[in-house]
């Protein structure tokens, strides 16, 4: 076998590495309330903040939607199926494996 081959080979699929990094990025979005957005009657540096905190929420639910794409065309090129890799995502989420 070339050694290419043994090096692809070996170790964790991609998959099993995309369904682990889609379990903690769920974990993370799911161990805190979505931040509430802020009104505009607050002082400037607590908009900053409050801000921030979105900006966070918003980009962990970007990587997790890029996650589940990932996972749905590598499941299925043809037909990718993001809601059902997110249904399952949770389904992993409620038993414990992420």
């Amino acid at each position: 076998m070339p050694k290419v081959l043994k090096t692809l080979t070996a170790g964790r699929s991609l998959l099993e590495i995309l369904w682990e990094e889609l379990d903690s990025i769920i974990d993370q979005l799911m161990s805190e309330d979505e931040p509430d957005k802020p009104k505009e009657d607050l002082p400037s540096i607590a908009i900053g903040v409050l801000c921030e905190g979105y900006k966070m929420w918003g980009e962990l639910r970007g990587q997790a939607q890029g996650v589940a794409y990932a996972i749905a065309v590598i499941t299925d090129p043809y037909s990718p199926n993001v809601p059902a890799v997110r249904e399952q995502a949770m389904q992993r989420w409620e038993e414990g494996a992420g």
